[in-house]
C-alpha cells in the first residue's frame, strides 16, 4: 500500500504517513501540534474505540504544546534515598608572615 498523504490542519504542512498509522495521533514536524492521521481515503479515520483494545486507556492529546517536556516529581521510597551528607568541619590555617 502507498503512504497516506495529508496536510496538517494547523500549519498546512504536507505530510506522508504509512497506512498503519491511520487513526493514530502524531506530532507535526513543522508546528509540533498533535494531529490525527486520516484514513487512506482522506476522510477522518474511524473512531478511536475500534483501534484500542478493551480495558486499555485511550490516548488523549495534550491541550497545549507548552505542556510538552514538562517534568514530574516522583517521590522515591526510603530504601532508594541517598544517606544524609556527613557533617564536616573545615579549618583554614594561614601562614604567619
Amino acid at each position: 500500500m502507498s503512504d497516506i498523504n495529508f496536510d496538517c490542519p494547523n500549519c498546512g504542512q504536507n505530510l506522508d504517513a504509512p497506512p498503519d498509522l491511520a487513526g493514530l495521533f502524531i506530532e507535526c514536524p513543522s508546528c509540533a501540534s498533535v494531529i490525527k492521521v486520516p484514513n487512506a481515503s482522506g476522510l477522518p479515520a474511524e473512531s478511536a474505540e475500534s483501534k484500542t483494545l478493551p480495558g486499555k486507556p485511550e490516548f488523549v492529546a495534550p491541550a497545549k504544546s507548552e505542556d510538552k517536556g514538562a517534568t514530574m516529581r516522583i517521590d522515591l521510597p526510603d530504601e532508594f534515598r541517598l544517606p544524609p551528607p556527613t557533617q564536616r568541619k573545615f579549618t583554614i590555617k594561614r601562614k604567619e608572615r
